[in-house]
């Protein structure tokens, strides 16, 4: 097996050199096709197929003001005769304002392209999607039955007028529409997908869930189901439980079932119902392979019990060939033990094999924040940021070092400044756009943003309320921390080390830790963290 493995790694080294190798060399004869276009419009300022065919460089380069700026001259040159030409640029330009964000212009353009080559299968596909995203459901119904036409067995079609049928509230033929493509395509994952996106805009989450199941069964790389299956248990954790569940009763021999179920119930904070799934996998031998015990050591930390979680990550690490992300968990737990040298030498073991490993970088900011060497971690902090400057917690882990430690209020109040500029939903929790402008005084347009968020009822597993308890616990309003605080609990929140312990950064529970009631909470919800 072994010798497998080094020889797949040596091909893909090998494969790598040559695509750089490959990809240098393009870029090379890239550079001299634009030399070459130049050129020739120097000599001919009138010459529309060079245009043309620039104008097809600058897209492949998303140069795409450059791009447009080519097609324009292209269009106004090429003479009305030349339909073929006229078509495929109209197709060019009509993806360049896509891109743009300029979609009733690049609809124009496909219409414009539709009149050359009226049965054209790919414009019309084009043209229908375009008119749905602008809401022209009529004229997109109309082209996907053209579609229909031109093609009897297009699933496309069929997708695309379920979802016309389920804006014009005619739910049953949506229904109708999306089982016919399924009959038509049974063997591709992708098709499952589709349903489930037309399952859950007609409120059947249980069969948006059933068929994102179908879709990993068919192909368990099918990162769109995953992500959709990730997307309705944020808006209805029990539905995508109950329907994970329904399938192992159906196959209770497939391991795979009981692993997504535990993910799901991993990432929804329900960390006791997760181990039930990762224990009974290893129990019946299902799966033998490190994530499943990496998974197991990261609930155990969650749940408090750090002997468990350091011995199941010590079984990952044994498994595995090289450092990496068990590496980072096990920094995590010995951070935990308040075993920080230990800590920090796992982080940089990762470190050592990805030096843009995030979540390294944080857990060794975390750990070296531990042992009050506050100027490393803001450097990791930021490092991080740097890396993925899209996570609004680095910036808040670095704002917290600035302003706590190293007292500088006004580096941590830029830091602050970019969380509330990240192009993050601001009815996204997750965001933390409201603690960054509580800290910054803006308490009023903060409270606005939790109290909007809380009021949707949206939360489905007690994170949004957890959230809640944290703003206002640093308000100073206990009252409506503690009503948020068990709604969480209520909601099967499970995060034992976030709620008794956890003080890092300057969003957590700290404050309410010393009150009764916080006691009285975790002893009548003590099941929430309770191993059988």
């Amino acid at each position: 097996m072994k010798k497998i493995s080094y020889f797949l790694l040596s091909l893909a080294a090998i494969t790598g050199a040559a695509n750089m190798h490959a990809q240098t060399s393009a870029d090379k004869m890239s550079e001299a096709v634009m030399g070459v276009y130049e050129k020739l419009l120097k000599e001919d300022s009138n010459d529309y197929e060079t245009y043309f065919r620039r104008a097809g460089e600058f897209y492949r380069r998303n140069q795409y003001l450059r791009a447009l700026s080519d097609i324009d001259k292209a269009l106004g040159l090429t003479p009305e005769t030349e339909k073929e030409l006229r078509f495929q640029e109209l197709c060019l330009r009509s993806n360049i304002y896509q891109m743009t964000d300029r979609k009733k212009d690049a609809l124009s353009d496909l219409n414009a392209a539709n009149v050359i080559k009226a049965d054209d299968y790919s414009i019309v596909y084009l043209k229908a999607n375009l008119e749905y995203e602008l809401g022209d459901y009529t004229a997109a119904k109309n082209d996907y039955r053209k579609l229909l036409r031109l093609n009897s067995r297009s699933v496309e079609a069929l997708v695309g007028l379920s979802r016309v049928a389920i804006k014009e509230r005619n739910l049953g033929l949506a229904n109708d529409y999306i089982n016919q493509a399924v009959d038509l395509d049974r063997n591709s994952s992708e098709i499952y997908v589709r349903r489930a996106t037309v399952r859950r805009e007609l409120e059947n989450l249980n069969g948006a869930v059933e068929d994102l199941l179908v879709a990993i069964s068919l192909d368990s790389s099918n990162s769109r189901a995953f992500r959709l299956l990730t997307e309705i248990g944020r808006e209805n954790y029990p539905a995508v439980i109950s329907g994970i569940s329904t399938v192992i009763s159906q196959v209770p021999e497939q391991g795979m079932f009981y692993y997504i179920r535990a993910n799901v119930a991993q990432d929804h904070f329900h960390f006791v119902q997760a181990l039930d799934d990762y224990r009974h996998i290893v129990a019946e031998n299902l799966y033998d392979y490190p994530g499943i015990y990496r998974s197991m050591a990261e609930c155990y930390l969650a749940l408090d019990r750090n002997d468990e979680a350091l011995e199941n990550i010590n079984k990952a690490i044994s498994m595995e060939n090289r450092a990496g992300v068990s590496n980072v968990v096990k920094s995590n737990i010995l951070r935990s033990s308040g075993r920080f040298e230990e800590a920090v030498e796992e982080a940089d073991k990762a470190l050592s094999v990805n030096g843009d490993d995030t979540r390294a970088m944080v857990a060794k900011g975390l750990a070296m924040a531990a042992m009050k060497n506050y100027e490393k971690a803001s450097a990791l902090f930021g490092e991080a940021s740097l890396v993925n400057p899209s996570k609004p917690e680095y910036f808040m882990l670095r704002a917290w070092i600035q302003y706590d430690f190293l007292r500088q209020s006004s580096a941590a109040d830029e830091f602050y400044r970019r969380v509330t500029e990240l192009e993050i939903p601001d009815d996204n929790v997750y965001s933390l756009k409201g603690f960054a402008l509580l800290f910054t005084g803006k308490e009023q347009d903060a409270t606005t943003w939790i109290e909007n968020i809380l009021s949707k009822d949206s939360d489905s597993d007690g994170g949004v309320n957890y959230y809640g308890a944290c703003f206002y616990s640093l308000t100073g309003d206990h009252d409506r921390a503690f009503e948020c605080l068990e709604k969480s609990l209520q909601l099967g929140f499970g995060d034992k080390r976030l709620l008794k312990d956890c003080d890092e950064g300057r969003i957590n529970l700290s404050s309410l830790r010393s009150e009764p009631q916080f006691d009285e909470m975790m002893e009548r919800f003590s099941s929430n963290f309770t191993i059988e």
